[in-house]
């Protein structure tokens, strides 16, 4: 597991509640990158408990200054973790994709691969498009892995904000990944539909006040 902001501790309760905590928890502090995730959605009235109240006696937890830095490289070659979860950390590059034996997942708060890239939540909340999370392997291009697990969120969550839907999808990514932990084999990869693919970029801060209307207005239809 690589990571310690919000979207990385979700998904850390996720896997202790579920009886799947990770044998390692690489955290990069100090960066510019760390910094900005760790600020990322911060709020602190989200009861997300801090990381040290996540990490049980089995999870081995180790502070580094860049992921793809020598000491984080040699933490995970040594424990030689079958995958590796990126907690919301960013993009991953070799030789770091290469080391997990069976790969790197990502839980990508939305529907693959229609709204690849940054803040999708916000942008399918502005088209009216579907909600959801995926599932899937990492590669050097961003958001372009093998899908795992994609699914739509089953019932409006009774948000009443754009956080609230965040918040739901993120959720939503979490419990899939547990699900895919506990049979990994019950999820063969399926290579994405380019066709279908678009990228996005940071949804911009002049059209917040619509996409906060869209999504009071999809918890009370």
């Amino acid at each position: 597991m690589a990571g310690a902001n919000l979207h990385a501790r979700l998904l850390l309760r996720a896997m202790r509640d579920a009886g799947l905590p990770p044998g390692l928890v690489v955290d990069e502090q100090g960066t510019a990158r760390a910094n900005k995730l760790s600020r990322w959605l911060e709020n602190d009235i989200l009861g997300v408990p801090p990381i040290g109240e996540l990490l049980g006696a089995d999870t081995r937890y180790e502070v580094v200054d860049a992921f793809d830095g020598a000491r984080s490289l040699a933490l995970l070659s040594d424990f030689a973790p079958s995958y590796l979860v990126s907690g919301g950390a960013g993009i991953f590059r070799w030789p770091l994709l290469r080391l997990p034996r069976l790969g790197v997942l990502n839980i990508h708060p939305g529907l693959l691969p229609e709204y690849r890239g940054v803040d999708p939540v916000l942008w399918a909340l502005a088209d009216g498009g579907e909600l959801g999370a995926t599932v899937h392997l990492m590669s050097e291009g961003i958001d372009e892995g093998a899908i795992l697990l994609r699914s739509p969120l089953a019932a409006p969550p009774l948000a009443r904000s754009v956080l609230g839907w965040r918040l739901a999808c993120m959720a939503h990514g979490a419990e899939m990944l547990t699900r895919f932990l506990s049979d990994p084999t019950s999820f063969p990869p399926v290579v994405q539909d380019e066709t279908c693919a678009r990228y996005m970029k940071a949804f911009p801060a002049e059209r917040m006040a619509d996409v906060e209307a869209a999504a009071r207005a999809r918890a009370f239809p």
